[in-house]
């Protein structure tokens, strides 16, 4: 039962981490007009 905790403790904390560098690591492009939203993201939403 202990492991268990542990494990999903584990999960949530590499999740969290994880979430928290990828919103640092896009912060200078978000705000570019240019680069949003990514062409490759427009020609998958148009060929549906």
């Amino acid at each position: 039962m202990i492991a268990a905790i542990l494990i999903i403790a584990l999960v949530v904390a590499v999740g969290a981490i994880s979430w928290a560098t990828r919103n640092a690591r896009n912060k200078p492009t978000c705000c570019n007009p240019g680069q949003w939203p990514p062409d490759d993201i427009t020609e998958r939403a148009d060929r549906t």
